[in-house]
């Protein structure tokens, strides 16, 4: 989707700024999609309520890390590397506290 105007601004912004550095992209294009799995390193998903996410599970397919945030389908979906004792079956990286206006 294409999210918050002010966000998606802050996005273009960084991409202006660190040109070849950080690449945005707002919207939804399933081959851009594809692309962007393959040659991303990690995938950002802050999503407040996600009852599934399949973003999160096809940046797996592509070796793409996910990093969520833990609600939903991608708590279910995404298994956090918490310590070395998870490193056999860490997918992703999860993390807590969003709440509006922060």
């Amino acid at each position: 989707g294409k999210g918050e105007p002010p966000l998606a601004e802050q996005v273009a912004d960084a991409e202006r700024r660190f040109k070849g550095r950080i690449c945005g992209y707002v919207g939804f294009d399933p081959c851009v999609e594809r692309r962007m799995m393959a040659g991303c390193d990690l995938l950002l998903m802050p999503s407040q309520f996600e009852p599934c996410g399949l973003p999160q599970m096809y940046a797996q397919m592509y070796g793409t890390l996910p990093v969520v945030h833990e609600t939903g389908g991608l708590k279910d979906s995404v298994k956090g590397l918490w310590d070395d004792s998870h490193l056999d079956v860490a997918t992703g990286f999860l993390f807590g506290g969003v709440n509006d206006g922060d």
